[in-house]
């Protein structure tokens, strides 16, 4: 999975740590993304931004413990494949779907927009 990739699905999900937009859960591990895919400063930022975004939406439905659940899965299944260019992965094909389904099923219940 790339970069664009990862952030188009980052509305389903986040991620740890330290960095340039301060100390939050997301830093770290956007931070390890962003080595991996050669992103730049504004990169990071943005991706802690949009992480940050996507933890207060589920927080907004009342699915923050879907949220996190997936989260955990994608950081725990993160991997970089500096070889091939840094191309960014979270596992096998499907590994978290379970907790993507969960989140959305959640965030779906709790509106009234569907």
């Amino acid at each position: 999975m790339n970069y664009v990739t990862w952030l188009a699905g980052i509305a389903a999900v986040a991620v740890l740590g330290t960095g340039s937009m301060g100390c939050n859960r997301f830093t770290g591990y956007c931070s390890y993304m962003m080595d991996c895919v050669n992103g730049n400063d504004m990169d990071h930022d943005a991706c802690v931004a949009e992480a940050e975004a996507a933890a207060d939406e589920a927080d907004a439905y009342d699915c923050g413990d879907d949220f996190d659940s997936l989260y955990t899965c994608q950081k725990d299944e993160a991997h970089c494949y500096r070889d091939t260019g840094g191309h960014w992965t979270y596992g096998p094909e499907g590994r978290c779907d379970h907790e993507d389904q969960a989140l959305s099923d959640c965030k779906a219940h709790a509106s009234r927009l569907h």
